[in-house]
């Protein structure tokens, strides 16, 4: 049952970005349209702080509301996102999926806010980075996904996992 009274929540990351740089916080070298829209029209949130300037520790404090001493990720994440026999043959010999020696899950028993969205009647999905573990399977009560298999890649050519499949997008990334 469809509840249309109540709000859509979009939840747009980026990494590496200072709150200087998209155009609606004034900056006039970079035009997104699309986002300015979005900022325009949504919630803006102009005194928001991060507890690490790493992205899998901030990716997680801002799923889980904790600090990393509390949620457990500490760093960026070089390995965990997939078992060896998960990594497509054409990338086994890529320096990058080398490491790879297991899947771990690494807020396993944390509750997210996603969690609690989708326990209120919140259809949740990923589409990006994940960059927290285990990304041959949705987590934190995603119930669509289309994640990068590690950290992040290529914009052609990216080997995405959509719902427990990894394939290579061959278009543009951030096009499909």
């Amino acid at each position: 049952m469809s509840d249309f009274s109540r709000p859509n929540i979009i939840v747009i990351l980026s990494d590496d970005q200072g709150y200087w740089t998209p155009g609606c916080a004034g900056n006039n070298e970079i035009y997104p349209p699309n986002l300015d829209r979005l900022a325009s029209s949504g919630i803006r949130f102009n005194n928001f702080f991060c507890v690490s300037p790493v992205c899998s520790p901030a990716r997680a404090s801002l799923l889980t509301g904790r600090i990393p001493s509390r949620h457990g990720v500490h760093d960026w994440i070089k390995s965990g996102n997939l078992d060896p026999a998960e990594v497509p043959e054409d990338l086994r010999s890529d320096p990058e999926y080398q490491s790879e020696k297991e899947n771990i899950e690494y807020l396993e028993g944390i509750t997210a806010y996603t969690d609690l969205l989708a326990e209120n009647g919140y259809n949740c999905g990923l589409s990006g980075k994940w960059h927290l573990g285990c990304s041959m399977k949705p987590q934190k009560s995603f119930s669509n996904w289309y994640a990068h298999t590690k950290g992040g890649g290529p914009y052609y050519n990216a080997a995405m996992v959509e719902n427990g499949i990894i394939k290579r997008e061959s278009a543009y990334l951030t096009d499909t």
